[in-house]
Formats: C-alpha cells, structure tokens, sequence
C-alpha cells in the first residue's frame, strides 16, 4: 500500500489480506428456539455431520390451499386413505396427527382455491362459491353464497374481522358479512377501469387493484375513500403501518 503527499513524498508498507474459506455446509448456525419456541438453546445453534440424521420431515399434508391458525393447519385437499373426496382436514402442527375432518360431496366443493379461518369458521372458495364452515367438528356448512347471493362467480377472497371481501366475474367487488354470508355491497367497476387485478382489506378498508389505478373503499358502505391513478399492479400487500404497497407505488390506506 502506498500513500502520496502533496508535495510528491510517498511512504509504502506491505499488506496482506487473507480471505477467509466459506463455512463448510455440514456446520452452519442457525436460529434456535426453546420448547416453547420463544428464545434461543444453545445446544441447537450447530448442525453437524452426526446430527444430520436427525433433521427429517417430520409429517406432510396433500395439496391444497392451507392457513395456520391457532397451532393447527386447516386445508381442504384429498387425504391418501380417500383419494378421491376433498376434505376439509384439520391437523395438530405437533405432531400432524388429524384432529377432525369433514368429507365434503361433489355437489358442496368440487374444488377449493383459498381457504381461510376466524375465531369460529372456517372460509373456503369452494369452485367460485365462498362457504363458511363451524371451526369445530364437525364442520357443519353455516352458510355459502351459492344460497345468500346466488349466481355470482367469486374469485379472490381477503376475509377481515367482519367481511369476507370478494372479485366477482365482471370486475363488481362484493362484500359479504361473516356472520351468516349476507351481502352488504357491492361495487362494479369505475368508468374507464378494467378488469379488477387484486383485492386486500383491512379493518376499515377495501383496497381494489385495477389495471391503472388502486381504489380504497370503505369497508362497511363500499364507498370510495381515496384513489391513486397511474398505478399498475396484479398483487397488493398490506403492511401493519397502515399503507399498501404494491408495484412500484405506495398509497395511504
């Protein structure tokens, strides 16, 4: 390394810089938690050669949309033991072990796309049709939209504390209250939008993606509140400072 000075004086010293070797991949650290996984234990911070054998699977799930919810997993998907019924399934996350299930006909679910839970049901999208069932078995169907608001095909779901909030075929969003599936608005598309991308909403409000723009309605008139133009998006994500963001544009909710 050498330095110069102002008036051409120089001094020079010898450097060396060791580059140090990756981590080999059989000892690595890693976060660790305790039994009760809220802190560390520090006799699980390295993985090594002779504790590899340990680290396995420890149970798995058919495919199916699934949402963890108070230390059990809720999905509606065909068990290995009856191929060919979808089933609404609950596993305990300890030990994957089922602690109910109900076997649904062809005529109530065919196919299920989002599944979703609240303090007492279980919200399924159910082949466009959104079905509420008892979170506890046995799951009995407590209402779905096929009876309350027949004839609407519903896609994209985001369920809030009251209202499952819904995109219907055509770019209309629907709003639907958790309690017995009652539609409480609806809200076709504004003049010049098109088809409807994304739908997100919060406690208080309805956040709708369309092609050019993001709408914010409220969550219990369906009246718009606010509106950011010049937006394209196909996802929206609302975070807990209380903004949604989305591709390249963020807007208060």
């Amino acid at each position: 390394m050498q330095v110069a000075g102002a008036g051409g004086s120089t001094a020079s010293k010898a450097l060396a810089i060791v580059i140090a070797a990756l981590p080999s991949m059989e000892n690595w650290t890693q976060g660790t938690h305790d039994a009760g996984h809220t802190g560390w234990a520090p006799g699980e911070t390295v993985i090594t050669t002779a504790k590899a054998a340990s680290v396995h699977q420890e149970w798995a799930t058919t495919e199916g949309p699934t949402v963890i919810d108070g230390g059990k997993l809720y999905t509606i998907a065909k068990p290995p033991t009856a191929p060919e019924t979808l089933t609404l399934l609950v596993y305990d996350l300890a030990g994957g072990t089922i602690a109910s299930s109900r076997a649904l006909t062809s005529t109530e679910c065919s196919t299920a796309t989002e599944i979703a839970t609240t303090a007492t049901q279980v919200i399924a999208n159910c082949g466009n049709n959104l079905m509420a069932f008892g979170k506890a078995a046995p799951h009995a169907i407590q209402w779905q939209t096929a009876d309350t608001d027949p004839g609407q095909t519903l896609q994209t779901v985001s369920i809030t504390g009251t209202m499952a909030v819904a995109r219907a075929a055509g770019g209309a969003v629907l709003a639907y209250r958790l309690s017995d599936g009652t539609r409480m608005w609806q809200a076709l598309l504004p003049s010049g939008a098109g088809d409807v991308n994304d739908v997100a909403a919060t406690s208080t409000t309805v956040v709708v993606a369309y092609y050019d723009r993001i709408r914010g309605l409220n969550l219990a008139t369906g009246a718009q509140t606010w509106v950011a133009t010049g937006v394209t998006t196909s996802n929206l994500v609302i975070g807990p400072d209380g903004w949604v963001s989305s591709t390249g544009r963020a807007a208060p909710s």
